[in-house]
């Protein structure tokens, strides 16, 4: 196709970009997804995931929404975590996987009840105060820990 855009001068290179970090996020997300379900199963937890709703569930206990933010920088210069909102609403607990400014490492995460993450703006900033920066941890480790199972020790 580029071929194509070349041969009537539409330079479509600033599309291909787009559509490569899209692809490359999703990639990401799936993969966290991925490695998330991986890492619950090996504490003894257990966890589904659903395409179709894109909600996990945990244990049979709670579900979790993933989802990625790109890194982008604002007219004024400052960096920006875009995100749509609509995907907050309904699982028990949101991740928001913050990227770097290559759009290719993960920075943080937000991992934050539905209720906090829904009373989130649109879009996150560097700092966006106690309430939201509270729930910002570098791994996914406190979900793997929530559905952490230990077995049943017998009284002898």
């Amino acid at each position: 196709m580029n071929a194509a855009y070349q041969l009537i001068g539409y330079d479509g290179s600033a599309n291909y970009r787009k559509l490569d970090i899209k692809r490359r996020l999703n990639q990401i997300r799936q993969q966290t997804i991925e490695n998330l379900m991986s890492d619950i199963g090996r504490v003894g937890g257990s966890a589904l995931y659903d395409p179709q709703t894109k909600i996990m569930r945990v244990n049979d206990e709670f579900s979790v929404a993933i989802w990625i933010a790109q890194y982008r920088i604002i007219v004024t210069g400052y960096p920006r975590w875009p995100f749509w909102k609509r995907g907050l609403i309904g699982p028990d607990v949101t991740i928001l996987i913050r990227m770097e400014s290559d759009n290719r490492t993960v920075r943080d995460f937000l991992i934050a009840p539905a209720h906090e993450a829904q009373s989130a703006l649109r879009m996150l900033k560097a700092g966006n105060g106690v309430r939201l920066d509270a729930f910002l941890f570098a791994s996914l480790d406190p979900v793997v820990e929530m559905a952490r199972r230990e077995p049943m020790r017998a009284n002898t």
